[in-house]
């Protein structure tokens, strides 16, 4: 599958980028954000940060904003502002607004749900090298979890928070600001508690937080090989958590 860095897919990221931020900093809930001081303050400093790590002007962000800006230089350090990098995922940008693909092994993937497909990625890549080999751990319950005839890590106060909490939107967050280490030791536990809730995009995002975890990383150490994986689970979590909210 070809990453889509279009104007108009940078755009739609830079919004869920900035409308994240205003979730953060709410204090009103969605149907009230005209009313809501900390959720727009929220949403003009993370614009403010994103345009100052760009280093590109107030004009420009808006032409980003509107879909309207096909500079590729520009594109792409908006991209890296981000977290994403054009250039680790292969892509070349064009200054008419369009990309070069990364080449491609021809196994097509585009029909597989997200979470299958980042796997699929990891498990085949299209270089033989052991350095792009998933170092796989096994998902499986350990003694430890069961000891006891209850569930040892569902005792735990970061769970009771959880338990706590009554909106979606709420546990979302809950979610994706939940420490790497303690997302990958109790990835058992938060799987049963969100599959319980009937709720697939949040177990497909812990999916793909884990693959991620569990790759080798890059010559710089870092995962930027999975950024736009990762922004395009949260975005679909955050997404769901909404559509859950309003039913």
């Amino acid at each position: 599958m070809t990453p889509d860095l279009s104007p108009a897919m940078l755009k739609a990221f830079l919004l869920v980028q900035i409308g994240h931020a205003g979730n953060l900093g709410a204090s009103l809930p969605p149907a009230r954000k005209r009313e809501d001081a900390g959720r727009r303050n929220a949403e003009k400093a993370e614009r403010a940060r994103i345009r100052k790590a760009a280093s590109i002007s107030d004009a420009l962000m808006a032409e980003a904003l509107a879909g309207r800006l096909a500079n590729a230089a520009l594109r792409a350090r908006l991209w890296s502002a981000l977290g994403i990098v054009p250039e680790t995922l292969g892509v070349t940008l064009t200054d008419d607004g369009g990309q070069e693909p990364p080449a491609y092994d021809g196994q097509g993937d585009c029909a597989l749900p997200l979470a299958r497909r980042v796997r699929r990625a990891v498990l085949h890549p299209a270089g033989k090298s052991h350095e792009n080999i998933l170092l796989q751990q096994p998902q499986r319950e350990t003694r430890r979890e069961q000891r006891g005839g209850y569930e040892v890590n569902d005792k735990l106060p970061i769970f009771d928070e959880l338990d706590r909490m009554t909106d979606d939107r709420a546990r979302a967050v809950w979610l994706m600001r939940l420490p790497l280490s303690l997302l990958m030791t109790y990835q058992s536990a938060i799987r049963r508690r969100f599959s319980a809730m009937g709720w697939p995009e949040a177990t497909d995002y812990l999916d793909v937080v884990l693959t991620a975890c569990r790759s080798v990383r890059d010559g710089s150490g870092t995962m930027s090989g999975h950024n736009l994986t990762l922004m395009l689970a949260g975005k679909g979590l955050s997404e769901s958590a909404e559509r859950r909210a309003g039913a």
